[in-house]
């Protein structure tokens, strides 16, 4: 009888633990339940979130002031407006600033709210293609006058030998990472002896060569430059590397002794054009990584001499084929370009191997395409430019907002081509007013809430000369 207390005492802890027990269950259940909810209302937050973001590019395209979008973005909170600002639409840059934010912080105006707008024409998200006639070349990234040209095969083909740069009889090739003259190595300069060479590359101008070496350093690449006469090398910049970049590439060089060009073929492009005058001219804003397309090896074609010249830029690799053609508008430097790799398909075939010749005497290129079991020669005839009518780049509607646009100003970059441009901005779509590169004007209609700018371009008589119409930058004050 004197265990009956601890019995009972056990017997009562058990239904103790077994109460905690289930406590504890019923605190993990409702600990899983309460996450559910938690997701769940992260999940249709979200999906809501992305439908007001839909529904304002819908009506940023559209400019109508009365849809959902619209005033969602009004009463939308602060987090999603700065998330709505972060979002890339067409691979243009829209600063949204939505009344009482600017970067997420009040704006300083008591009167207006700002817009900034950016197009790099990568795309046509932003472009009436409807109304707009220039011409959008995607992979450059810009709008010039439609290319006229004509590919014609050569009855009587001869080979176009890449692999050696010859003045006169005189030829030198790369084998692996040396320099050879017929079979005898050739030592390179000292000051790249027991680098790390990564590329090596030769070209022939009218009289000499150029040699171009690509060393890997503290994870950079670095591009040393040199003339040669046959006998000894002289570094163009005097000593040390040219430039240098991040990717690793190979230089491909190209042109005569009046004025030759160098591409470094790298993921992301590097472009320097050396005149006449020993002077040496960065050529920007044309070997993006979108035509550079991860990299290749150039090969440079120079067709004309002086301020009359073309380009070609053409890829020596198999199955890497480029065709690119860049222009100077009669100025010393070249001023635009145009990516012609698409018209080797549709005139030619499908090709395994597309090279060319590097110094052209004529008018006409010569190229050779190895198909899959014939090779061809063709000369590519350039005409220039259809300069035979006046041409129109049209936006669609930039502004977003349900305030009136009271002010604006456009700023662009790119080449007139020796043509007429006039450029207009407009509040309504219907009156425009001829806007001057980067200067505010005032807009008539105060009760307009849309944002549009307009590109009419009258060509030059020459054929040979083309607009480049490489980004345009919209600022604009809506009334608050």
């Amino acid at each position: 009888m004197k265990h009956e207390p601890i019995k009972k005492l056990m017997k009562e802890g058990k239904k103790l633990f077994e109460g905690l027990g289930i406590a504890f269950s019923v605190m993990i259940a409702a600990i899983g339940f309460f996450t559910f909810l938690f997701l769940a209302a992260s999940a249709i937050r979200t999906f809501l979130e992305n439908r007001i973001i839909e529904n304002a590019i819908t009506s940023v395209q559209k400019g109508d002031k009365s849809t959902l979008g619209q005033q969602s973005i009004i009463s939308s909170s602060t987090e999603v407006l700065l998330n709505l600002k972060r979002r890339e639409i067409s691979k243009s840059i829209l600063d949204l600033e939505i009344p009482g934010l600017q970067n997420g912080k009040p704006v300083s105006s008591d009167e207006y709210s700002y817009q900034t707008f950016h197009d790099f024409f990568s795309g046509l998200g932003w472009i009436d293609s409807v109304q707009t006639t220039l011409w959008h070349d995607k992979q450059v990234s810009a709008f010039v006058l439609p290319p006229k040209f004509e590919w014609k095969r050569v009855d009587s083909a001869s080979e176009i030998n890449t692999e050696q740069a010859c003045v006169r009889d005189e030829c030198y090739s790369v084998r692996g990472l040396e320099l050879f003259r017929k079979n005898r190595e050739v030592p390179l300069p000292e000051e790249v002896r027991g680098r790390a060479i990564m590329t090596l590359s030769v070209a022939a101008l009218d009289t000499q060569w150029r040699i171009a070496v690509v060393t890997k350093e503290d994870e950079e690449f670095k591009t040393w430059v040199y003339a040669f006469n046959g006998e000894e090398f002289k570094n163009l910049r005097g000593s040390g590397s040219l430039f240098s970049s991040k990717y690793i590439g190979t230089a491909g060089m190209g042109g005569n002794d009046g004025g030759w060009f160098l591409l470094y073929g790298g993921y992301e492009g590097k472009a320097l054009q050396f005149l006449s005058d020993g002077s040496v001219v960065e050529i920007p804003n044309i070997f993006n990584t979108r035509l550079m397309d991860g990299g290749f090896v150039p090969g440079i074609s120079k067709v004309g001499y002086g301020n009359d010249a073309t380009w070609f830029v053409w890829s020596k690799e198999a199955g890497r084929i480029k065709f690119i053609k860049l222009f100077q508008n009669g100025k010393s430097t070249i001023d635009g370009a145009v990516d012609l790799t698409s018209s080797i398909s549709s005139n030619i075939g499908i090709v395994r191997r597309f090279v060319c010749n590097g110094v052209v005497s004529g008018k006409s290129l010569r190229c050779n395409a190895d198909l899959e079991t014939v090779s061809s020669s063709w000369d590519f005839n350039d005409y220039g430019f259809d300069n035979s009518k006046p041409y129109t780049i049209v936006s669609a509607n930039i502004s977003n907002n349900i305030l009136p646009v009271h002010r604006g100003n456009i700023s662009y970059f790119g080449s007139d081509g020796s043509g007429k441009v006039t450029i207009s901005l407009s509040n309504d779509g219907i009156n425009w007013d001829v806007a001057d590169n980067n200067k505010e004007i005032i807009f008539k209609n105060i009760e307009a809430n849309r944002m549009f700018w307009k590109m009419e371009y009258t060509p030059a008589s020459n054929p040979m000369y083309s607009v480049f119409f490489k980004s345009v930058k919209l600022d604009f004050k809506l009334k608050r």
